[in-house]
């Protein structure tokens, strides 16, 4: 459990830094958003680092709520409060959505891909149960 909440404080900030720090794309005004990269190289550098780290941390906690949830589907050994807290992620979508919608779009289509890529739906089930749906 306290795997979730850390990779959930680090989602949350890293995601809310790089909201900050990347400059929001529109495709309407792109030459504002080249000119900011151009002018202001290095915290672009800084916020693609801090969105690499905050959607691996997001994508995990997607897949792990996926895989909680279909534990808990098949009476697997699985409390209600860990799989709240694993889902608790989505509220970066909110804070992001309102604060850099060009980063949020492309957060959530990365983590919600990476995340799917990555599931294993037999990893919270014990052994034998397992072992008896093969």
């Amino acid at each position: 459990m306290f795997t979730y909440v850390l990779y959930n404080s680090a989602g949350f900030m890293c995601s809310l830094l790089s909201a900050i720090l990347i400059p929001p794309f529109l495709f309407n005004y792109s030459t504002q958003f080249i000119s900011a990269v151009i002018l202001d190289p290095a915290s672009f550098v800084i916020g693609m680092f801090f969105f690499l780290i905050g959607f691996l941390a997001s994508s995990a906690l997607f897949r792990n709520s996926i895989e909680l949830l279909y534990a808990y589907s098949k009476k697997g050994n699985i409390s209600l409060g860990e799989i709240f807290v694993s889902s608790l992620y989505l509220l970066n979508f909110i804070v992001l959505f309102l604060l850099n919608f060009s980063v949020f779009l492309l957060f959530f289509l990365m983590t919600v891909i990476y995340g799917m890529i990555s599931i294993n739906l037999k990893r919270h089930l014990s052994y034998e149960r397992s072992r008896e749906e093969l």
